[in-house]
């Protein structure tokens, strides 16, 4: 989104008949599938796994969910991000901030004390991670991360919708 601002094709693609929800979720559906695609050719690794061994292959199924799951959530904030600035190294950089500062909210929480701490563990994604690892897909960390990209891509469409109505 950044750079279609920079470059002035966001105009263009303001003018098509499309809502700006699903400029937004275009975007982001299109982000997700290449995180699909780079994913993808690892599972070769599983299918050598079964052939010549026997592994517990619903850990490392509910392990490739939460990888999809995490990087929806990280891209989602990169969208919202993007949509912020029309320069794309600050897009990035304020994306990195943004999932920096909810990777180390474990940490920072850990270190406080009081109510505080919940929250800030709860925020992190790593702490809603862990579980799939082991095989477990709890809903509340599916929730966790639908929420963190719906929130995202709610955020971003209201700041495009802003600039349309600002131009």
């Amino acid at each position: 989104m950044a750079e279609e601002q920079h470059s002035g094709t966001l105009e263009l693609l303001m003018t098509a008949p499309v809502r700006d929800w699903q400029v937004i979720t275009g975007k982001f559906l299109a982000a997700v599938l290449l995180l699909a695609f780079i994913i993808a050719p690892t599972l070769l690794y599983l299918f050598l796994l079964t052939r010549f061994g026997n592994p517990d292959v619903v850990p490392v199924l509910a392990g490739y969910l939460g990888i999809l799951l995490m990087g929806s959530a990280v891209l989602a904030i990169g969208t919202f991000a993007s949509t912020v600035t029309r320069n794309q190294i600050v897009a990035a950089l304020l994306g990195l901030v943004l999932v920096l500062a909810m990777w180390l909210s474990d940490l920072v929480g850990s270190l406080a004390s009081g109510p505080i701490v919940s929250v800030l563990q709860y925020l992190s994604p790593l702490s809603h991670f862990d579980d799939f690892g082991r095989g477990v897909i709890d809903t509340t960390h599916v929730i966790y991360y639908l929420s963190v990209v719906a929130v995202s891509l709610f955020l971003a469409t209201r700041v495009l919708e802003s600039r349309r109505w600002n131009q």
